[in-house]
């Protein structure tokens, strides 16, 4: 585990490093973490709720990384968790902060299916192309 961690250390570094793919990469991974705070932000507008975009931007990433904890099911529960204690912080009522994160686990499962769909497509034919099937 050590050597693996030491490695992937390393490769990271010279990824972040290398011009253009580290800027690049940093960019790209700011812009995915602010786009997926102003999801959560129109979710909770959405249901009329008050929360400001500063509090959606910054306070989701921590909630993400936390479901991340490979101790459930695609972060169901730990997202739900992290999402009421960190957004009773913004001002947000309990429940609302859960029906937020409901919501956000929903569409993230829904727009994940054609993603899903393709990849069983393509599987079962390399599959059926080796004969295995």
């Amino acid at each position: 585990m050590k050597g693996g961690l030491k490695q992937t250390a390393k490769d990271t570094r010279r990824l972040l490093q290398s011009l253009p793919y580290g800027p690049a990469t940093v960019l790209l991974s700011l812009v995915n973490q602010i786009a997926l705070g102003l999801v959560v932000l129109y979710l909770a507008r959405s249901m009329s709720l008050n929360l400001s975009p500063a509090a959606a931007v910054f306070l989701f990433p921590p909630v993400l990384l936390l479901s991340m904890i490979p101790i459930s099911l695609a972060g169901w529960g730990i997202r739900e968790g992290a999402m009421v204690v960190v957004f009773s912080l913004a001002g947000l009522k309990e429940d609302a902060s859960l029906s937020v994160s409901v919501l956000f686990g929903a569409c993230m499962f829904v727009s994940g299916l054609p993603g899903g769909f393709v990849w069983l497509l393509t599987r079962r034919r390399h599959h059926l192309g080796k004969g295995t099937l």
